[in-house]
């Protein structure tokens, strides 16, 4: 499951962005907090290595793809016209939207969405 996971990653991860995966603590990722953020091009995200790492990987995703970020965190033109200009009124909408896009994106993989992690959601 895991190169299936890794290479969906892959296809939703989206370009120009420079991926940070979360370092093992004793043995252990914490998969949250992570984060997306425009204005360093980058996203902090557990390794997709399980359901729920791959989650909170595409989670990070959609704010890219939803375009969940303003003008003035976008450093150049070029990710101001990428990722900016879908930003909803609140940040709970915006994690709304994430996380169904999330979900929706999963099913269309074919991979089956267990509870745990629509709970976790």
């Amino acid at each position: 499951m895991t190169a299936r996971y890794h290479e969906i990653a892959r296809r939703y991860t989206p370009p120009f962005i420079k991926v940070r995966f979360k370092r093992r603590r004793n043995g252990k990722v914490a998969l949250a907090p992570a984060h997306a953020c425009l204005l360093r091009e980058e996203m902090l995200v557990p390794r997709p290595d399980t359901i729920e790492g791959l989650a909170y990987y595409l989670h990070e995703c959609a704010h890219f793809w939803l375009r969940h970020f303003t003008d003035g965190e976008a450093m150049s033109q070029k990710m101001r016209d990428l990722y900016t200009g879908g930003a909803t009124d609140s940040l709970a909408k915006q994690e709304y939207e994430a996380e169904q896009w999330t979900i929706a994106t999963l099913r269309r993989e074919g991979v089956a969405v267990p509870d745990r992690v629509l709970k976790d959601m």
